[in-house]
């Protein structure tokens, strides 16, 4: 993904690079930001159901050379994680036109699934685990645009890498199984309002359209098969509340709580049938900036 996003990171600051330096007067913030989320996504449960059905038909047929005679059955639970990198931005003199760009580089998010393998033969079952481990990695770019005192609109544009590890623990054993793996680009739109109830704190929210278009990838190790597969552009939802503490002249914090809602769906016909994906975050952001005046 580094390689592919360079170019976005490069257009920034070449248009910031372009603009007359008559009109470059304004504020540049830099700092950082981190997302503690829960994720409540269906990868967890659709990848467990199709392990379950694997492991128990090669355990069948390995032991007793038939494909009854073994079961497993699973559940997910909510996974959580976080999603942190620095941000830096400017807004004009003004405070008309404001342009962004986060490079969201440190993730760690886990989904648990419990699960049962019972085989008939023995009456037996036996209490194992799945864990799916995702890496997510995300640039956003975005340009806002104050309509009134309070009220902005915005477009952008993020660039998401999401890599899904599925593992199985047998007996305290870690076995990989499947790993799949996202490239999704996402043009985004939206609005924001905020109202300052002091001379230090300012109240917001946002609310943005995500338009999807991803590119899926994955690797079954039970088989040792990997393909494409062809998916559908879909419509997401993205939505920030926050609160901005002026704490000095030159820093700010924020803390809030942002939800973000993704459907994947795939468009194949060598792979008819397969399910609509649900993929939600939410949770804690936290962010500092250190404001720094330019121009003039």
């Amino acid at each position: 993904m580094l390689k592919r996003s360079v170019p976005v990171v490069i257009a920034v600051i070449l248009i910031l690079a372009l603009v007359p330096a008559s009109l470059r007067a304004g504020t540049l913030m830099v700092g950082g930001k981190a997302w503690f989320a829960l994720w409540d996504s269906e990868w967890g449960q659709k990848l467990a159901e199709l392990a379950d059905f694997e492991i128990a038909t090669f355990y069948s047929y390995l032991t007793y050379e038939t494909y009854t005679d073994a079961k497993a059955t699973s559940k997910a639970e909510t996974g959580k994680g976080f999603l942190a990198g620095p941000l830096v931005s400017y807004q004009t003199d003004d405070r008309l036109w404001t342009m962004s760009l986060a490079v969201m580089w440190f993730s760690s998010f886990s989904q648990d699934i419990k699960s049962t393998f019972y085989d008939y033969n023995l009456a037996a079952s036996l209490p194992f685990k799945y864990d799916l481990k995702l890496s997510r990695k995300e640039i956003d770019v975005a340009v806002a645009r104050s309509l009134t005192e309070n009220l902005r609109i915005f477009a952008g544009f993020k660039r998401q890498s999401l890599v899904n590890r599925f593992t199985a623990t047998v007996e305290g054993t870690e076995y990989k199984v499947y790993d799949v793996n996202l490239d999704v680009n996402i043009p985004t739109a939206g609005l924001g309002f905020a109202v300052p109830i002091s001379e230090s704190v300012v109240v917001g929210i946002q609310a943005g359209v995500l338009y999807a278009m991803s590119k899926f990838k994955y690797k079954d190790y039970l088989t040792n098969y990997k393909d494409s597969i062809k998916m559908e552009n879909t419509i997401g939802y993205n939505a920030e509340a926050a609160l901005t503490f002026l704490v000095a002249e030159s820093i700010a914090i924020q803390g809030g709580y942002r939800y973000q809602y993704m459907k994947f769906e795939f468009d194949d016909p060598e792979y008819p049938g397969m399910p609509k994906i649900k993929d939600t975050f939410h949770g804690i952001t936290v962010s500092a900036v250190y404001m720094i005046p330019i121009g003039g």
